[in-house]
């Protein structure tokens, strides 16, 4: 008897130790439901918060699917403790016998044991580690406990854990309704569960799919929520713009398989997060579906145009205010050398003097960057912040004066919440997603001082109505736009801008109510240059935020004002439709008696090889009066002489140059530019 003494304690020591190691995991798999603002479920994340999860018991599973589990994944799991040695041993000759990994040996419960580890690295210590838990489960559970276990953690693709979050992912059902073939069609997904889908069957994700990047969106922001939360999610709103998403973007979408789509709703008074798509297809891989398109850093195109003159009527000037386009160009203060900015406009014309009304109802681009050079952008930069954007992290002088026309990036969410505060007499409110008095974090309320309404300036309201009255006047846009009918609401007063990013990469509509404001973008995830539509004309284009954006943001408007009583905004005083115009300064550049405009300060010019320089003359021009009298000077020689705004030719020479004008009167301008030669690009 002594001699099986130390045996049997080690035996029962590595018995304890086991069961201490399991006892672990004897809890349920922690999840978190998220209710929508009326209490409907919008869908059950797993504790990671990295996929759909509905717990449910082992009864509940119909008994076909847990056979059929059987069969496939370890016939003799109800025969082993754990581990199958003959299962190991088959498994190894048939790779050795084909030179490759054609299967593998682990029963179910060590396929349990490596799901809750966490499916770390494969190595000996963890397939040890994994070995010691199967054992271990085995003891301290039984075969219910590990088939319920099994059944509810692995993973069955499209972020779905557990068969019944599979069955309604793929087929819309509960797991009673499932029908033979698709019981079988779901026991194989583990196996290769980022397989396309190729069984001869009917797909159609139940209601509870909608919202899915909301419903990541919220969980990853409050990692401490309690097991079940209600939010800000309207699910019909939420369902009706995927809908729509969907349908807008098919027929484009079969000439640009790439293209994909975001759109968010915010209530204004509440700041609420009412709905939030973050792609046209969740599911669809190809356009990197699962990427939530709203919060993605994007570059805003024109959008944030209305910011620049609100900071432009915060510093005394008015929509009657006079603004030049005219080719201009701007040097980075401070910076010798540096390239100059000579910014054009999208139609590649400039329309001489005009009010800021008609700049910026038709989104020309000189008029938004000669304001933006007088009011500042250390100024402009602290506007932008008081309205909610955090992603403009660099200095001011990294964006230039381009920052008005998009060269930095921002998100969908924090565009359409700057827009509401505009909505809301420039009065800045966080939007949220969890309403205020719920309960997020473990049955505490809420109470965060975000969610209080703060002007951003003095007079906000003023200025605010200000760019409003612009916005929602389509008298004003026509010259640019036409008469665009998404870019209205039939019986509503809506204000709209619409943007489109350098290259063609991103669509944008945003605009809203008294109530409700909605943005829109379309694009590629990948963030690719959209092709012009197939069929359209030669110089169309590709599509912009007027034609490709805005029709789904009528959508979306449409869909959230349906049933609304209309509203109107509050008069702005300098509103010529509605009340006298306040005193409206001048923005002009200083005053000079002429200027050169051609070539640009410190422009280059590429010479090409199959030409004669003599063919490839380079326009020299002043925008002079009919009786000045000009002189033009090319690196110290004497070019020609000319009157007015008469062009003068120079034949191209590779290298650096300096054209210098004088006129009669003794004002004279001076231009560096460059030529260089193919051979040296």
């Amino acid at each position: 008897m002594r001699a099986l003494r130390f045996p049997l304690f080690a035996a029962l020591t590595a018995a304890g130790a086991l069961l201490l190691l399991t006892s672990r995991y004897d809890a349920p798999a922690e999840t978190r439901t998220f209710l929508d603002r009326n209490g409907r479920v919008i869908g059950t994340l797993n504790a990671s918060y990295d996929g759909l999860q509905d717990w449910t018991p082992l009864e509940r599973i119909p008994r076909e699917a847990v056979e059929r589990t059987i069969r496939a994944e370890d016939r003799w799991f109800y025969w082993h403790r754990g581990i199958n040695p003959f299962s190991i041993a088959s498994a190894i000759a048939d790779n050795l016998a084909h030179g490759r990994i054609v299967r593998g040996g682990s029963t179910i419960t060590q396929q349990l044991a490596k799901n809750l580890m966490g499916s770390p690295p494969r190595t000996f210590f963890n397939k040890l580690r994994e070995t010691l838990l199967a054992l271990g489960l085995e003891m301290r559970h039984g075969k219910a406990w590990i088939l319920e276990r099994y059944l509810n953690t692995v993973y069955y693709g499209r972020r779905c854990y557990g068969i019944a979050a599979a069955a309604r992912s793929y087929f819309g059902k509960e797991l009673a309704g499932l029908s033979s073939q698709e019981i079988a069609f779901l026991v194989e997904r583990p196996k290769a569960p980022n397989r396309n889908v190729g069984a001869n069957l009917v797909f159609t994700p139940t209601p509870s799919m909608h919202g899915r990047h909301f419903l990541e969106y919220v969980a990853h922001d409050r990692p401490n929520a309690a097991n079940v939360v209600r939010t800000t999610l309207d699910l019909d709103l939420q369902q009706r713009l995927e809908q729509a998403t969907a349908r807008l973007l098919a027929g484009r979408a079969f000439q640009d398989p790439k293209l994909t789509a975001a759109a968010v709703v915010i209530d204004v008074t509440t700041g609420d997060l009412l709905a939030m798509v973050g792609s046209r297809d969740y599911l669809d891989e190809t356009i990197d579906g699962q990427v939530n398109a709203a919060v993605a850093l994007r570059q805003p195109g024109s959008t944030l145009k209305p910011f620049t003159y609100f900071a432009a009527f915060a510093k005394g000037f008015g929509p009657d205010s006079i603004v030049p386009d005219q080719p201009l160009s701007f040097q980075a203060a401070g910076v010798e050398q540096s390239e100059s900015y000579a910014p054009q406009n999208f139609d590649r014309r400039f329309h001489g003097n005009m009010t800021i009304r008609e700049a910026l109802a038709n989104s020309y681009n000189v008029p938004a960057v000669v304001t933006l050079n007088q009011i500042g952008l250390s100024y402009y930069h602290e506007i932008l912040r008081r309205f909610g954007f955090t992603t403009l992290k660099r200095p001011p002088m990294h964006y230039g004066l381009a920052v008005t026309l998009g060269s930095g990036e921002v998100t969908l969410l924090e565009l359409t919440n700057a827009y509401a505060a505009l909505a809301r007499g420039g009065r800045y409110l966080a939007y949220r997603a969890i309403p205020m008095g719920a309960t997020p974090h473990n049955g505490a309320a809420s109470a965060d001082t975000r969610f209080a309404p703060s002007s951003v300036l003095p007079n906000a309201s003023e200025y605010a109505a200000e760019v409003t009255s612009i916005l929602t006047d389509p008298d004003a846009r026509l010259k640019s736009f036409g008469f665009n009918e998404s870019m209205t609401i039939e019986g509503h007063e809506v204000a709209v801008k619409t943007g489109t990013s350098y290259d063609y990469r991103d669509n944008w509509t945003v605009g809203y109510t008294p109530s409700y404001a909605a943005g829109v973008w379309v694009g590629h995830a990948d963030g690719s240059p959209m092709p012009a539509p197939i069929g359209s004309s030669p110089t169309a284009g590709p599509t912009t935020g007027a034609t490709g954006a805005a029709p789904l943001w009528h959508a979306a408007m449409e869909n959230v004002l349906r049933g609304k009583a209309p509203e109107t905004f509050a008069v702005a005083r300098n509103n010529p439709r509605k009340g006298m115009a306040r005193h409206a300064p001048t923005i002009t550049e200083p005053s000079k008696p002429w200027r050169v405009v051609s070539p640009l300060p410190n422009a280059t010019f590429r010479l090409h090889a199959y030409l004669p320089a003599v063919h490839q003359k380079i326009a020299a021009e002043a925008g002079a009066a009919p009786d000045q009298n000009l002189r033009w000077f090319l690196d110290g020689r004497f070019l020609a002489a000319s009157q007015g705004d008469s062009k003068v030719w120079i034949v191209p020479e590779p290298g650096k140059h300096t054209l210098k004008v004088t006129s009669q009167d003794g004002y004279e301008e001076e231009v560096a530019f460059k030529i260089v030669s193919e051979d040296n690009i």
